[in-house]
């Protein structure tokens, strides 16, 4: 079978041409392929940032919210800590409140105030003991009233004393209180 050189050149011009039309279709399809997912691309991208930003914002409100309603209490309880307190107010309104529940104070002592730092702020800290006794059913609600006695106290340790045979009138209670004074940042 013998072909001649034309025939060659016509089935070689042929596949050629073939070759190119479905390497035209391929890239054209590449290209289509390609623009529509950068299309999809920059879609994802817009809804992604806008949903960062209208997240941040609520974040951002939420937090200056928060701010908002800490900033006064925070500033109450500065108020409060910053009011000195001497070993005979607190003495005083620790009668006061024994008083009030029926109780005798039968010793009570108070150490002088030292600084120190709670979380960058600087307290002066003053530590009073007393012994208290009395009735054992108002020891207890006696012991509950001193967590509001100083808005700025702290009750360090209770001892309850309280003998086998009783008939009421004899418990006692050892309490050790520490009361904090705001000295600033």
């Amino acid at each position: 079978m013998n072909v001649s050189k034309k025939t060659w050149l016509v089935i070689s011009t042929g596949v050629f041409i073939i070759a190119l039309v479905a390497m035209g279709i391929i890239s054209f399809r590449q290209v289509y392929e390609k623009n529509r997912l950068n299309k999809l691309l920059a879609s994802s991208q817009s809804v992604l940032q806008r949903n960062q930003l209208e997240s941040m914002s609520s974040q951002q409100t939420e937090l200056e919210e928060r701010l908002n309603r800490t900033t006064p209490e925070f500033e109450a309880v500065k108020a409060k800590l910053s009011q000195p307190v001497s070993s005979t107010t607190a003495a005083a309104a620790l009668f006061d409140v024994t008083e009030a529940y029926g109780l005798v104070v039968t010793e009570m002592t108070s150490s002088s105030q030292t600084n120190g730092s709670v979380g960058g702020a600087t307290l002066s800290a003053m530590s009073m003991t007393a012994r208290v006794e009395g009735n054992v059913s108002k020891m207890a609600d006696f012991i509950a009233a001193l967590n509001n006695f100083l808005k700025t106290s702290a009750i360090k340790s209770v001892e309850l004393t309280i003998p086998e045979t009783t008939n009421g009138d004899n418990a006692s209670a050892s309490i050790q209180l520490v009361i904090y004074t705001y000295r600033g940042e």
